[in-house]
């Protein structure tokens, strides 16, 4: 007798359709959180600056061949680096770009990998108030980063 995989695994998921959801619903607003991310290496000089709301999704696709970075697995190995993340909660998705922007711009010329024009035109593309800014930047400036383990 063959065993419908198939039939067993949809027959499973619709009795247990709730559960799922309700699980996976949790599982969601754990690592659905605006967050920066950095790459650094082995001398703690920051390469690359990034920001994303799943940081673990966007951690792992740069770690695997899914990266604009250009760096495969042998290569991260190679490199001696590793990625750092900070929380940013709180704050809008803009407002996580301006923080981003302004972490770009404290790093250019160190040998940062990012270039500006991925991101936003010009700073008037934030429509941020002088005072938030302000805030935001003393944001930026704190950062409590937590080192992302592979």
């Amino acid at each position: 007798m063959i065993y419908d995989y198939n039939n067993y695994y949809r027959d499973y998921y619709n009795k247990n359709k709730i559960k799922y959801f309700r699980s996976n619903k949790k599982y969601i607003s754990k690592i659905k959180r605006h967050c920066i991310y950095k790459l650094i290496d082995k001398n703690r000089n920051v390469l690359y600056i990034g920001s994303t709301d799943n940081i673990y999704t966007r951690l792992s696709q740069h770690i695997t061949k899914n990266s604009h970075l250009l760096v495969n697995n042998k290569g991260w190995e190679k490199l001696n680096c590793h990625f750092e993340y900070a929380h940013v909660d709180a704050v809008t998705q803009i407002e996580r770009l301006y923080i981003e922007h302004y972490l770009i711009n404290k790093y250019m010329g160190k040998g940062i990998w990012n270039h500006r024009e991925c991101y936003v035109e010009t700073e008037k593309d934030f429509k941020i108030t002088d005072t938030r800014k302000v805030e935001l930047d003393s944001i930026a400036d704190n950062l409590p980063w937590i080192n992302f383990n592979k």
